[in-house]
């Protein structure tokens, strides 16, 4: 299978899921009785955590041997995060699952984006074109279940956001390729990839790249 395509499907995997959970899980959580405050502070809560979340994912991910280890693994957690949103209950327990589930499926798209432009630029195949592919399994996915939700209770968006979630784990493992995250073996140790971390926080032109892109998804939706 080409490279393009198997990356194309990892985005699907994981846009059929967000596809589903950012738009219907409110209405989850509006059918066990939480108010709309209570909903809103749920559902803004991950984009808070990945300000923190994301830039330690990133400098976790870079200690690994292979770039899909760390997709497998998050996937995972992600799927079992969902788990447990739905095998517990009240407010306080859905806000901290919800966080860690949301945000964890939140990072794979990076994650990706990092292995795909690598894989683009080396076979020479056309990165968007694969990228595309999970904006059209978004899309999908929330016409989809927002029509079987007309006749169907809203649990099915709970179970339909865990198997994606599996699916992605088990998609970066089978279909992902073995990309190495540092050539020629062993990467930097923990505290220099901090510091390149540190060094890139005080870079006067990605910070404001960082502004002007996060003032553009603010606006997403």
């Amino acid at each position: 299978m080409p490279t393009q395509l198997r990356l194309g499907l990892y985005y699907c995997a994981i846009f059929i899921g967000t596809g589903a959970s950012l738009p219907y899980m409110p209405v989850w959580f509006r059918a066990q009785g939480l108010s709309g405050a209570e909903i809103g502070v749920i559902l803004a809560a991950p984009s808070l955590a990945r300000i923190i979340i994301s830039p330690v994912a990133a400098v976790w991910a870079d200690g690994f041997r292979l770039r899909r280890t760390p997709m497998v693994i998050v996937g995972a957690v992600a799927a079992l995060a969902y788990g447990i949103i739905g095998l517990t209950h009240g407010f306080t327990a859905w806000l901290l699952a919800w966080t860690i589930a949301a945000a964890m499926l939140g990072t794979l798209p990076s994650l990706a984006d990092v292995m795909g432009l690598r894989l683009s630029r080396r076979e020479g195949f056309s990165y968007p074109v694969a990228r595309s592919l999970g904006s059209v399994a978004f899309i999908v996915a929330n016409l989809c279940v927002g029509a079987l939700l007309g006749w169907m209770t809203p649990d099915l968006v709970l179970f339909w956001t865990i198997g994606a979630a599996v699916l992605a784990a088990v998609f970066a493992r089978l279909l992902l390729p073995a990309e190495p995250v540092h050539e020629g073996g062993e990467g930097p140790p923990r505290s220099s990839r901090l510091r390149g971390l540190s060094d890139l926080m005080r870079n006067r032109g990605f910070m404001l790249a960082v502004v002007g892109c996060g003032l553009i998804q603010a606006t997403h939706g």
